[in-house]
């Protein structure tokens, strides 16, 4: 049986398309040699991904909210471990610090539909 796409999956992938871009962009603004390609892109959504299904487990979806505007210690840690696992020691901080400051300029129609795209169903 073939697997079909929902309206609803491309609006969750748009979602998490549009925030990793956003972060690939705001690493190259820190990094000149940083390369935004397709595989960047699928290395920060994996990072995002990952960090937010662990976070499921731990918290709340209230508390996960806060956590994006005022990252704990945490989140802090998930987020350089994943970092670590993608990214070559040259592009780690630069990806780490472009996902603290997009993190912290997201409103809260956008954290919503980011949790609720990747969220634990």
């Amino acid at each position: 049986m073939a697997n079909r796409h929902t309206k609803s999956d491309e609006q969750n992938l748009d979602i998490q398309k549009e925030v990793a871009t956003r972060i690939a962009t705001h690493a190259r603004m820190q990094h000149k040699n940083f390369s935004i390609d397709p595989f960047t892109i699928m290395a920060i959504l994996n990072c995002i991904i990952t960090v937010v299904k662990l976070l499921y487990m731990c918290y709340s979806e209230d508390s996960m909210k806060s956590g994006f505007s005022n990252p704990g210690i945490i989140q802090k840690l998930l987020l350089k471990r994943e970092i670590r696992k993608h990214f070559n020691k040259e592009d780690r901080q630069a990806v780490y610090g472009a996902m603290l400051e997009v993190s912290n300029s997201l409103s809260e129609a956008e954290i919503k539909d980011l949790l609720d795209s990747i969220g634990e169903k």
